[in-house]
């Protein structure tokens, strides 16, 4: 009897299996095939307009939210190809090769943006870019964003990447400082003053900051991670721990806090 039950509960249990097999195949099929049309939809809508800039950067668009950066960035070149004194599409060709981690390219790409359009959303990126390579020309151009009223903060934080790329964490600090006080909900700000205070050690001081942060954006993941890892460094595991768990509720493909809870052994 006990033997017959086992074997009931078998294949009840393999016929659920096959079936959540079939939903999930069949799941995964559907979306496929949605993905499809819609990138078909689009390439019909072109191929209808050549002239639309607009179904152009609904097509870059659509790849670069499925995560499709390389396709995007050969789909933008063959645009260009063809158009190539294009402002919309030069900005976006820089845009993905940040993306892609290809700084190089990018601040060309930006560069020619500018040429054709100087607008001040490419300089804030140009600046940014400068700033991380310790640059002076984001000093420059950071000046040049300061005297415009809607760029202060933009202009004060390059500024502030710059001195934190040259170690000069003190004066980043100033600089952060200043950010917030325009805007007190611009996030980036209070990561990187955060992180210029690790690097000074003082990271209470930098877990003061992130819980600020975090209590303005309580979403704000990197917030979360960084915060764990100031509580590791004043030996705060419990603390740390919640820290990178909280980070992981709002963003589960936060690689670093998964590795630090596995360091930390969970």
């Amino acid at each position: 009897m006990r033997t017959q039950l086992k074997l009931i509960h078998f294949v009840i249990s393999s016929f659920f299996l096959i079936l959540f097999s079939c939903h999930s195949e069949k799941k995964e099929n559907n979306s496929s095939l949605i993905q499809q049309s819609i990138e078909q939809s689009l390439l019909t809508t072109i191929a209808k307009y050549p002239d639309s800039l607009l179904a152009k950067e609904n097509l870059i668009q659509y790849y670069r939210d499925n995560n499709y950066s390389n396709k995007a960035l050969s789909t933008i070149e063959e645009f260009l190809s063809r158009d190539s004194n294009n402002y919309k599409l030069n900005h976006m060709k820089a845009v993905v090769l940040l993306e892609l981690g290809d700084t190089i390219k990018a601040l060309s790409a930006f560069q020619n943006a500018i040429n054709i359009e100087p607008k001040p959303t490419d300089l804030i990126f140009l600046g940014h870019i400068y700033a991380l390579q310790k640059n002076p020309t984001a000093m420059i151009i950071a000046d040049s964003l300061a005297n415009k009223a809607p760029y202060q903060k933009e202009a004060l934080y390059i500024k502030g990447v710059y001195f934190a790329s040259k170690k000069e964490f003190q004066k980043s600090i100033l600089c952060f400082n200043q950010c917030i006080s325009i805007d007190y909900t611009f996030m980036e700000a209070y990561r990187e003053k955060a992180k210029s205070l690790f690097q000074l050690k003082e990271y209470q001081e930098a877990i003061n900051v992130l819980s600020k942060a975090t209590t303005i954006q309580n979403s704000f993941a990197e917030g979360y991670y960084l915060m764990g890892q100031c509580y590791e460094n004043i030996h705060n595991k419990n603390k740390a721990i919640e820290a990178y768990q909280k980070c992981l509720l709002f963003d589960p493909d936060y690689t670093d806090a998964n590795n630090a809870l596995s360091r930390l052994g969970l």
